[in-house]
């Protein structure tokens, strides 16, 4: 989120609002900006994903295409097609494709909408949403449904969203955000498991895993006295790579990454 804006969160409906600025093709292209440069991608172009390398190398097909919908700056649809998968991406921010293009004139991405794609029914056997579906204010369903249009029976999606992970829940319990609007636009929810989860059954999915990840943020937003102290431990040679593991993996994550399966067809004599 940019640092311009800083968001403003309150509990309402049982759901954790953030409200910011409007999450639209400007705002993403000034998030990426300064990341569109080809040395910016040394990590994508050995195969290496930020976070979510475990959920996707037991989870998301080979055996077909992948759709990233929602790509941004094009890091993990690099990352995936350096570990094999047959991946591309969309993203409705013109400006930063185009920009991406520039630096991978071979990369298969476009410009689009997500939640009206050009495709055939069931053309992909993979998924990947990360951090999109929780910016529409009336709900992730579009998104949903359209995913589900798009998948193959028994293909694979990856969603990502906010968590409202145990720390933040507490704290909603006992009002620590408050409720009433302010005056600033809707950025984004944060989601329990339960109402993710919910969402996408809605949709037609079957939810096969759920995992918290992105810790660290998730900790230090809400007990930002704890940040120094995390921080070394972190950044230690001893203590640094299994509290990174930990976190990545901890309850108490930023995002939540659910695994959800379009159901095979049913087999009829």
């Amino acid at each position: 989120m940019s640092s311009a804006t800083k968001a403003v969160r309150r509990f309402q409906s049982n759901r954790l609002v953030y409200y910011a600025q409007q999450a639209d093709d400007a705002y993403w292209h000034a998030q990426w900006e300064s990341r569109l440069k080809r040395s910016a991608y040394a990590a994508a172009l050995e195969g290496k994903f930020e976070y979510l390398d475990h959920i996707f190398e037991r989870w998301l097909p080979k055996d077909g295409p992948v759709l990233e919908a929602g790509c941004g700056r094009g890091q993990i649809v690099i990352a995936a097609r350096a570990r094999g998968w047959d991946a591309e991406g969309i993203d409705y921010s013109e400006e930063t494709v185009s920009a991406i293009r520039k630096l991978f004139p071979d990369l298969p991405i476009r410009s689009g909408d997500v939640t009206q794609l050009d495709v055939a029914d069931g053309h992909y056997a993979g998924y990947i949403s990360i951090g999109v579906i929780e910016h529409r204010q009336a709900g992730p369903e579009p998104f949903l449904d359209e995913a589900y249009r798009i998948l193959r029976p028994g293909g694979v999606g990856v969603i990502t969203v906010p968590y409202l992970n145990p720390i933040r829940a507490w704290k909603a319990q006992r009002g620590w955000y408050g409720s009433r609007t302010p005056d600033l636009p809707f950025f984004q929810y944060a989601f329990t498991a339960d109402e993710a989860a919910q969402y996408m059954r809605k949709a037609g999915f079957e939810v096969v895993d759920q995992q918290p990840y992105g810790g660290y943020k998730g900790i230090i937003d809400e007990l930002a006295f704890v940040r120094p102290f995390l921080g070394a431990i972190k950044k230690a040679p001893i203590t640094g790579p299994p509290t990174r593991r930990w976190l990545n993996h901890c309850r108490y994550g930023h995002m939540l990454a659910l695994v959800v399966r379009k159901p095979a067809e049913s087999v009829t004599d």
